[in-house]
């Protein structure tokens, strides 16, 4: 399953590049700009192309690893509760359903596989989202640190 995903994101990143080179040839042929300009083009054209191209790389990774993550998580979570399971005295199945065990199983097991890894994923594509935002603010107009460092810390003594 996972290289046919690997396969196709391969496939669009050869494809976007494709387009990419064919966008920088055509040029000329539209009469755009002249020649020092379209140098400076090339150049933004290129660096952005190269960046957008490293935001599917590190989306492929990032998705891979947190798909990754969790199916070990629920293999290793399984692996627990079927030994915490196995080491049950006998009263514990006389007195308790079996359908509630296998609700427990399959509750615990389903929120490690579907939910966990999404919102982990999410939060971290925020925060980093968050962090980028903030560098390229702070670098772009450094006179917001003024503001910055005390909305910090205000928020941070309201957290606590």
């Amino acid at each position: 399953m996972w290289e046919n995903t690997a396969d196709i994101s391969v496939e669009f990143l050869y494809v976007l590049l494709f387009f990419s080179v064919t966008i920088l040839d055509a040029r000329p042929i539209f009469g755009f700009a002249t020649q020092a300009i379209d140098k400076d083009f090339k150049q933004f054209f290129i660096i952005y192309v190269g960046l957008a191209i490293a935001n599917s790389l590190f989306t492929l990774i990032r998705a891979f690893t947190f798909a990754y993550g969790g199916i070990e998580a629920a293999r290793k979570l399984h692996k627990s509760l079927f030994n915490s399971l196995v080491k049950c005295s006998i009263s514990f199945f006389d007195i308790t359903p079996s359908g509630r065990i296998l609700n427990r199983f399959s509750s615990d097991t389903w929120s490690v596989d579907d939910s966990l890894p999404f919102m982990m994923n999410i939060l971290l594509a925020n925060v980093f989202s968050l962090l980028g935002t903030l560098i390229l603010s702070c670098y772009g107009l450094p006179k917001f640190l003024i503001i910055l460092v005390p909305l910090a810390i205000f928020y941070y003594f309201i957290q606590v």
